[in-house]
């Protein structure tokens, strides 16, 4: 049990580096400043444990940067607590080579998460919660999600581009949860086998995959926007669902398409279903 306080001062121009080593932060131990994980693993065993801040659990006030570099890519393991990225313009998690696992625990994002690369985070058997302040960028990558899946606070913002949700677990569909007031915009998104619950206002600006039983609910009261600066499409490649009970507007100048599926020698190969509600509306 630890019975004492290390404090780790990090540096603007502070950079820890490892190849192939393990850090592991136990309880009663903070780090404050600007941290870059460049091929080193950093394990959050202990909680309470802080980055950046003596709350409880793991909270970073601060830029924390996972990045590949040299071969090696950073990881982190989030297995005595949740991971907290502080409110404020200033606070941020950028993920760019390696991958940070929540296991049980939560990424709960109230700053600004960018995350790129092969993995950046495996919430499968955890989850991802973006607040209020929060802002989640996704860039040309994957991201894994389980039952208790990625959730969106009224008030934060989801950029999902050129990327895929999937839901992974045994047995279980993935979901996203769009609360009241948050604000999604899917540019060339992928939903594969997950339910994305939409109770908020989602702007399509490209292409829209569903896919592997993939299903999103435009709930009541919701809004789905079809914005694509290029003819776009809403589809499937194998199965995939619809399910409009808000409203559904076109507003672009070119057309998008809401599409059985991929066309593979003049045949379609995939099938999206789209049930309207009695309450649903689709405007044009």
């Amino acid at each position: 049990v630890g019975v004492g306080t290390l404090t780790f001062n990090q540096a603007s121009t502070g950079v820890l580096n490892g190849v192939g080593a393990q850090v592991a932060m136990a309880a009663n131990m903070t780090m404050t400043g600007n941290l870059t994980l460049q091929g080193l693993g950093l394990s959050l065993a202990g909680n309470p444990t802080s980055i950046a801040s003596t709350l409880t659990p793991t909270i970073v006030t601060g830029v924390l940067n996972m990045l590949g570099g040299a071969g090696n890519a950073a990881s982190m393991n989030l297995s005595g607590g949740n991971l907290t990225i502080a409110a404020g313009a200033g606070n941020s998690l950028t993920v760019a080579g390696g991958t940070l696992t929540t296991g049980a625990n939560r990424l709960i994002n109230d700053g600004t998460a960018t995350l790129s690369g092969a993995l950046p985070v495996d919430a499968t058997l955890g989850g991802i919660d973006v607040g209020s302040t929060g802002t989640l960028n996704l860039s040309a990558t994957t991201i894994n999600v389980g039952a208790s899946g990625l959730n969106l606070a009224t008030g934060s913002t989801f950029n999902p581009l050129n990327s895929s949700i999937v839901g992974i677990g045994a047995g279980q569909v993935g979901t996203v949860n769009a609360n009241a007031g948050s604000v999604v915009t899917l540019n060339g998104t992928t939903l594969n086998n997950v339910t994305f619950n939409n109770a908020s206002s989602v702007n399509q600006t490209a292409n829209m995959l569903l896919t592997n039983g993939a299903i999103f609910n435009n709930q009541l009261g919701a809004t789905y926007t079809l914005n694509t600066t290029a003819a776009g499409y809403l589809y499937a490649n194998n199965t995939g669902v619809f399910n409009n009970a808000g409203t559904v507007t076109q507003v672009s100048a070119t057309p998008t398409y809401i599409y059985s599926g991929l066309y593979v020698g003049g045949v379609g190969v995939g099938t999206l279903t789209f049930n309207q509600a009695s309450t649903g509306v689709l405007n044009g």
